[in-house]
């Protein structure tokens, strides 16, 4: 099922493509080709943890090759709730570099709002934080029974259970010889969406959608193509 979306003005995109700020290259091109030709420079500073573009795009991977060893694609859904570390940023990566579609959860969501998410996306897999009050013990299991919810994966920052701790899959890759593409297509949600996106296979950057949370707000959409060029912005010496 795909939610329906207005596409942008087609001489407004083209407008963009002229002044170069749309290039039609997926998010992952960009950690890609900074791992390349900047390997050693750093990607993420969380506090006394910092990460280059190489470690960024390995520790990506190593997730990405879990998740698709397992079965894990192209059309299937992840919700995703971590705080504001460097474990969100890697886990983005290989969600994006997998296919699977995420819904970033805000990490101020409490159960009424993650349970409202499960509902509407059914994700196959969950990633989150132990330290978050929803998921502190396995109640939340049953709560997102009750919505229909039963992700096939969880996946948990601080678990204890080595086959459900996040850290875990994100420092050892598969030992299965698995292809991830780093241009796979992946969609990611909206809170108030009703049904699960899923990418065509033929879709293009530009078309494809990221959708931001915004407190007690409705949530809006940006073209990947836009987060490509806020990244890139970001991203220059």
């Amino acid at each position: 099922m795909t939610i329906e979306f207005n596409h942008w003005p087609l001489e407004s995109a083209q407008r963009y493509r002229d002044k170069g700020y749309w290039l039609d290259k997926p998010l992952t091109h960009l950690l890609q080709e900074r791992s390349q030709s900047q390997p050693d420079a750093p990607a993420i500073i969380c506090g006394d943890r910092h990460f280059s573009y190489a470690e960024l795009d390995q520790l990506s991977s190593n997730l990405a090759s879990r998740l698709a060893a397992s079965g894990l694609g192209n059309g299937d859904t992840a919700l995703v709730q971590l705080p504001n570390i460097a474990e969100f940023y890697i886990v983005l990566f290989a969600l994006l570099k997998s296919g699977i579609a995420p819904l970033n959860a805000l990490y101020s969501h409490r159960k009424l709002e993650l349970k409202s998410y499960a509902k509407q996306i059914a994700p196959t897999l969950l990633i989150a934080s132990r330290e978050h009050e929803v998921f502190r013990d396995d109640s939340y299991i049953a709560d997102f029974k009750e919505v229909g919810s039963s992700p096939d994966i969880i996946l948990l920052l601080g678990e204890q259970r080595h086959e459900n701790n996040l850290a875990d899959w994100i420092n050892t890759p598969s030992e299965s010889n698995v292809n991830v593409s780093p241009s796979g297509p992946a969609r990611s949600h909206c809170s108030n969406c009703q049904a699960a996106a899923r990418a065509p296979p033929n879709s293009s950057p530009h078309s494809q959608r990221l959708l931001l949370q915004r407190q007690g707000k409705r949530a809006s959409m940006r073209t990947y193509a836009t987060h490509a060029l806020s990244m890139r912005a970001t991203c220059r010496p």
